[in-house]
C-alpha cells in the first residue's frame, strides 16, 4: 500500500541536547505544509500544545496519547518522518521511511545512527563547530550555553532537505 501523505514529527529525546527546539520545528512546519502527526511521550506535551496552537489543523497531536505500537504504526503509514537522534528515528529507518534526522550534541559518526547506508535517510549535522560533537549520549543542557549545534541550522537547509524527502516520498517509498 502507498503511505498517506502525512509526516510524523518525533518531538522527544533522552537528553535536552538531542531534542529538536521549537524554532526548528516551526521551520519544518512552515516549509512543509502537509499534515503532521506529533509523537512522543508525556514529557513533550507542552511543546506539542504550543506547536498545535500555532499551526492548527496542520498538526495532529499524539504526544502522550499514542503508545509505542500506535506511534510505530503511525510512522509505518507515513510519507515522511523528522526527528532527532532518538529511538523512533530507528523505527522510521527500519520501515525504510524518508527520514530527516536532525542532530544536536551527538553525531552519526559516533555510531548508533538511524538508517546507516539507507538512501531514504538524510542527516542534518552541525558543521565547523569546534565543540561538536560534545557527547555520545547527550546532556541536559549545552555545556557551552549556546546550543549552536541545534539552533544554527538555516531555514534554507531544512527546506532543501524536506524537498528532497518529498521527492523520495512521491517516489512510492
Amino acid at each position: 500500500t502507498t503511505p498517506s501523505n502525512y509526516g510524523v514529527a518525533i518531538l522527544g529525546g533522552t537528553y535536552e541536547t538531542k531534542k529538536i527546539p521549537k524554532s526548528v520545528w516551526q521551520e519544518i512546519f512552515e516549509h512543509d505544509k502537509r499534515a503532521w502527526y506529533l509523537i512522543d511521550g508525556a514529557n513533550e506535551t507542552a511543546l506539542a500544545a504550543e506547536l498545535c496552537s500555532e499551526f492548527g489543523n496542520q498538526l495532529i497531536n499524539g504526544v502522550g496519547v499514542f503508545n509505542l505500537e500506535t506511534s510505530s504504526r503511525c510512522i509505518a503509514l507515513s510519507a515522511v518522518v523528522a526527528g532527532g537522534d532518538t529511538g523512533f528515528t530507528h523505527v522510521a529507518a527500519a520501515y525504510n521511511k524518508p527520514l530527516l534526522v536532525i542532530w544536536g550534541s551527538t553525531d552519526p559518526g559516533l555510531g548508533f545512527a538511524a538508517g546507516n547506508f539507507n538512501n531514504n535517510v538524510l542527516h542534518l549535522v552541525a558543521n565547523d563547530l569546534s565543540c561538536h560533537p560534545c557527547s555520545k549520549l547527550g546532556f541536559d543542557a549545552c555545556p557551552k550555553g549556546h546550543f549552536t549545534c541545534m539552533m544554527g541550522y538555516s531555514a534554507q537547509e531544512i527546506k532543501l532537505l524536506l524537498q528532497k524527502l518529498q521527492a523520495n516520498s512521491l517516489g512510492g517509498h
